[in-house]
């Protein structure tokens, strides 16, 4: 068996020799890498004595988030030298050039170990001693690489010479090839800029900062699926909607799924694991999504003109919405504010609650005024919505309550110029953006998770949301895409007409109810087309139960859409309807009215919207119960349940079909009221413990 003895300068390297050779590394007389060589390379060798060296040279400046390719640089010098001396008086013994395409060819160099050393400009495979080995593409691979410090998405892995698992002084120095005779070396090498990891340009900026935003609604570098954020998963788990769709629906009184897919019954049933897919997929794209805010914070923090600012105080925001969703579904959870999170220790729920409200003030006056910003992006008013939700589930999350400053929050939102849609069902159709001039869901929609069918799709976003309520048989929905699986539990309907039943217009849109009293604009069921029942006896049966007809890629103006498949309905992730019900609880539970507002202008503000009936008093049993009329399978469900009692304990007596895997319902613990820390990741972060019950 041959062996070719050299250090790589790259995380990969290949060699040309016989198929299934084995290839071997040294540094210091230890082997530090072994690889199966599967391809052969036909190389004409005129010295028996010789071998061949074939470098491709690439530009490490050019990487940004949206176009992670490198390009390959031409008229790069690469030096070969014999001996230490000959680096210091910079004497090489072979140079070449790269061309076009990058290549730069040695042919029969003799037999021996070489020092190589590339440069263009300022650009070089060595970094303040340190060899470039590659490029730090997401969050997972900053994980598994040798400990860097400083090590940021977009930055340059450096070589772990020593290959102790942590990259430090020990690792700097030249490093060598050995060239065999009859053999050809081949190698990828990076070159980059002395000065800093990434060169910071407008352009990758800009890009980095898009990414922020486009974790919402994608799953990956390319469309509709490919080159996935996250790997090691089914890259549909670690899409943001269906993520916190899944673990805030499944679980509670609104909805249930037919698919067989492996994490579904244990959403269904209240009776999952810390193994459970689904949750793994959620715990770890939100801390994608954290890492590449952190990345962008950091990179972007010597920048001081109106856009980065406002672009930097964005990415706080973002970063503080993600670590709210942890905070709600997680509670204990692992925490930093730098690179990367693994690795890191859990902080307290309380701790983590006032972290966000800080962030949270610290960014608001950099962030555009109300109805300002670029469509798609945060402004003032999402930084307040945020906020009075955060403090409307501050007992839960502190055990103090903060029912006046839900008020106040909730408030400004209202004042904010944000006002409700005329058409509640328009919230929720493709134009729904405003780019037609019949839907006017924009002056409601306060952050959407932007999609387009052609410019930014994927197989979770809204059209998760589409395609997972409908099947073959109902009325059109403007997708070709239909899927079968999410439909009403029983008690979801009983929040409309509580005896299960009435008379409708139209039995395939239940928004037709004949009876006034039972009227409501919201009800956007569909009991005839498949259903066979209002209860449900088979969970996996997805005819048994009502379908829900809310989410459609239909124009409300009747135009096409961009595409026939793939969705154009934007997701209203923050709308303003939100801030009336927060103000309504928060005054019922105790809080002050501001400026003389009345929790029941507020409650029948939506109510008049709906078409339904007025209330003429509240209850906190009417708030929760209007909370589901408003926001059915939009995501918020678990989290209204538990604020209000009606969720995990065995003391609860608030039931819903299939609460707990019976078809009548039955009490789970309250443990159940945070999702378990993924096993996966207590194996790889010893500092982690397991939430209490799992």
């Amino acid at each position: 068996m041959k062996a070719i003895k050299f250090i790589i300068i790259a995380l990969f390297l290949t060699a040309s020799l016989n198929a299934q050779d084995t290839l071997y590394i040294y540094r210091s007389g230890a082997v530090v890498y072994k690889s199966i060589v599967a391809e052969v390379d036909s190389i004409n060798f005129y010295n028996p004595y010789a071998g061949n060296a074939v470098f491709k040279i690439q530009d490490g400046t050019t990487w940004t988030v949206g176009n992670p390719i490198l390009s390959n640089v031409q008229g790069a010098v690469v030096n070969i030298y014999t001996d230490q001396t000959s680096i210091t008086n910079n004497t090489p013994e072979y140079t070449a050039s790269s061309d076009a395409n990058g290549i730069a060819k040695f042919n029969n160099l003799p037999s021996r170990s070489y020092f190589l050393i590339v440069k263009k400009g300022n650009l070089s495979n060595i970094i303040d001693g340190y060899t470039i080995a590659g490029i730090f593409q997401n969050s997972n691979d900053i994980s598994s690489w040798p400990r860097q410090s400083g090590a940021v998405i977009g930055g340059y892995k450096f070589v772990d010479f020593n290959h102790d698992g942590v990259i430090s002084s020990q690792d700097t120095g030249n490093y060598n090839i050995f060239i065999e005779n009859n053999q050809t070396v081949t190698d990828t090498i990076i070159i980059g800029n002395p000065t800093g990891n990434l060169i910071f340009t407008q352009a990758a900026q800009d890009s980095m900062f898009a990414k922020i935003y486009s974790t919402l609604g994608l799953t990956g570098n390319l469309q509709p699926a490919g080159n996935p954020d996250i790997v090691g998963i089914n890259e549909d788990l670690i899409d943001f909607t269906r993520g916190v769709w899944n673990l805030n629906e499944l679980t509670t009184d609104e909805a249930i799924c037919a698919w067989g897919d492996s994490y579904i019954p244990g959403l269904n049933f209240n009776q999952w694991s810390s193994t459970n897919d689904l949750i793994k997929g959620i715990f770890e794209r939100l801390y994608y999504n954290i890492t590449l805010c952190n990345n962008f914070i950091i990179l972007s923090s010597s920048k001081t003109d109106d856009a980065s600012l406002k672009q930097r105080a964005e990415a706080r925001f973002m970063r503080a919405l993600n670590y709210y969703y942890l905070l709600d579904l997680f509670g204990y959870v692992p925490f930093t504010d730098g690179m990367p999170y693994t690795g890191s220790l859990q902080i307290n729920r309380a701790d983590l609650f006032t972290y966000i409200e800080n962030e949270l003030i610290a960014c608001e006056p950099n962030m555009y005024e109300a109805i300002l910003a670029p469509y798609g992006r945060a402004d003032k008013v999402a930084n307040w919505l945020l906020r009075s939700r955060l403090y409307l589930n501050a007992e839960v999350y502190t055990g103090t309550a903060r029912w006046t400053d839900a008020a106040v929050y909730a408030k400004k939102v209202m004042d904010s110029g944000y006002t409700l849609c005329a058409t509640y069902k328009h919230l929720f159709m493709a134009d729904n953006d405003n780019s037609g001039n019949v839907n006017t869901a924009r002056q409601e929609i306060i952050l959407p998770i932007y999609a387009n069918g052609v410019k930014a799709k994927s197989w979770g976003s809204s059209l998760f949301l589409i395609a997972s309520t409908h099947s073959t048989g109902m009325a059109a929905w403007g997708s070709t895409a239909g899927w079968g699986g999410n439909r009403a539990r029983a008690t979801l309907i009983k929040k409309f007409f509580p005896t299960g039943t009435a008379s409708f217009t139209n039995e395939a849109d239940l928004t037709t109810a004949t009876l006034a009293s039972l009227k409501d604009n919201r009800a956007l069921f569909d009991k005839k087309s498949v259903s066979v029942s209002l209860s449900i006896s088979t969970p996996m049966n997805f005819n048994e139960g009502y379908q829900v007809i809310k989410f459609s890629n239909i124009r409300a103006d009747g135009a096409a859409t961009s595409d026939t498949q793939f969705s154009d309905m934007d997701v209203p992730l923050f709308r303003v309807a939100e801030a009336y019900l927060t103000y309504a609880e928060a005054l019922t539970r105790g809080a002050s009215p501001v400026s003389g507002f009345t929790a029941l202008s507020a409650m029948n503000a939506l109510r008049t919207r709906a078409g339904a009936t007025s209330f003429t008093a509240l209850t906190l049993q009417n708030i929760i119960d209007e909370k589901a009329r408003e926001f059915f399978f939009e995501g918020q469900r678990r989290t209204d349940l538990i604020r209000f009692g009606q969720y995990g304990g065995t003391n609860v007596t608030y039931t819903w079909d299939w609460k707990g895997g019976t078809a009548t319902g039955i009490n789970f613990g309250t443990y159940l009221n945070v999702f378990p820390i993924p096993q996966a990741e207590l194996i790889v972060n010893s500092n982690l413990k397991q939430n209490p019950g799992y």
